[in-house]
């Protein structure tokens, strides 16, 4: 567990070091991908509150319809003929 934490931290607060090849490797700006990382810190705390709203049955079912359903857009995308 403390290797997983570890390793989790050292991604986090060693960002500024993925910055520039992340911008180079996907052409995005650097807006967007700072923004990105902002809202993966973002994710935990705000899944926390719908749990506490919501329950854990609703929030494990809609993240299984969820996740079914970027799977399923995520297949049909790879599938599509582009000329």
């Amino acid at each position: 567990m403390w290797v997983a934490l570890a390793v989790g931290n050292g991604l986090y607060f060693s960002f500024s070091v993925f910055l520039v090849p992340l911008v180079e490797e996907f052409h995005w700006s650097r807006g967007l991908t700072a923004g990105a990382q902002s809202v993966s810190t973002i994710g935990p705390w705000f899944g926390g509150v719908v749990h506490d709203v919501m329950g854990t049955y609703r929030v494990v079912f809609l993240a299984s319809v969820g996740f079914c359903a970027l799977g399923s857009t995520c297949f049909w995308l790879a599938r599509r003929r582009v000329p």
